[in-house]
């Protein structure tokens, strides 16, 4: 470029020494702009990627809160579906056969014999579980399970109050399996159900 300025400046027969004088200057303009030129697109450069910078700082930031806030309602879900099994486990205290008082079913002299006083207790304690917080926190799988087995005690065994006290071996197998069903769904849903169980969790007798 400036080799063609040069050129036009003789070629108009302007003096050598006014010609190089000008030519020094224009070249001094040229760096000047060139240098604040190249100023100003670094400052743009620079602008840009503070912006960019505090947009990402500001995205991560949102992200972190969002994943915390995250880690804390599935960790609070946690602690309230572990209270929920809980209490609903404390509920099938008084479905064990071990023959004990505070048993809906005890199996005395190889008969087995209601307690419906106690069934009674258990229909309105697992009614009381469900309707309370708890059923919100009790998955669908156990949900469904718990229901066979309440249906059971509250279709086959608790209308024989007044009648009979005792029930059939069919029907204590079919109490214990849907017991073991149930807690069994109880366990899975807290991920202990590779734990040990008792003989009596299984139902062997």
């Amino acid at each position: 470029m400036s080799d063609f300025i040069e050129a036009i400046l003789l070629a108009c027969g302007i003096p050598t020494v006014i010609s190089a004088f000008l030519m020094y200057y224009i070249k001094g303009r040229m760096t000047q702009k060139w240098k604040q030129d190249m100023e100003d697109y670094k400052a743009k450069i620079q602008s840009s990627l503070d912006t960019k910078l505090e947009d990402y700082k500001s995205y991560i930031q949102r992200d972190l809160a969002i994943n915390l806030r995250r880690d804390m309602y599935i960790k609070e879900l946690a602690v309230r579906q572990l209270d929920a099994i809980q209490e609903m486990w404390s509920v099938f205290e008084c479905a064990s056969l071990s023959g004990r008082p505070g048993n809906m079913i005890r199996i005395l002299g190889g008969k087995p014999e209601v307690d419906f006083e106690i069934v009674r207790q258990f229909l309105d304690s697992f009614n009381k579980a469900f309707s309370a917080k708890s059923g919100l926190y009790i998955s669908k799988e156990s949900r469904v399970k718990l229901y066979a087995f309440r249906d059971f005690i509250k279709e086959e065994v608790y209308p024989l109050a007044g009648k009979s006290k005792f029930i059939s071996k069919s029907q204590v197998d079919s109490f214990k399996s849907l017991r073991r069903d149930a807690r069994i769904s109880l366990r899975k849903d807290v991920g202990s159900d590779d734990l040990t169980v008792s003989r009596e969790e299984y139902g062997v007798h």
